[in-house]
């Protein structure tokens, strides 16, 4: 039971991200979006959800070379 809500939850946060990035990016807060992640990481520490930080930022470095 506990795993669905670590899916649930880890869902909502990236359900917000698409939904910014199709909708008004623009007026997307990165800042507060990742705030967000890095609280529901530091509430849950055993879950291990660290890498999508790691790689967006692989990402966004690339397209910027």
């Amino acid at each position: 039971m506990q795993h669905s809500y670590y899916a649930g939850a880890v869902a909502y946060q990236l359900h917000n991200f698409a939904l910014a990035a199709a909708t008004d990016f623009i007026g997307f807060n990165e800042e507060a979006f990742w705030e967000g992640l890095d609280y529901f990481r530091a509430s849950n520490p055993m879950l291990d959800i660290g890498h999508y930080r790691k790689i967006f930022d692989h990402h966004l470095s690339e397209s910027t070379n």
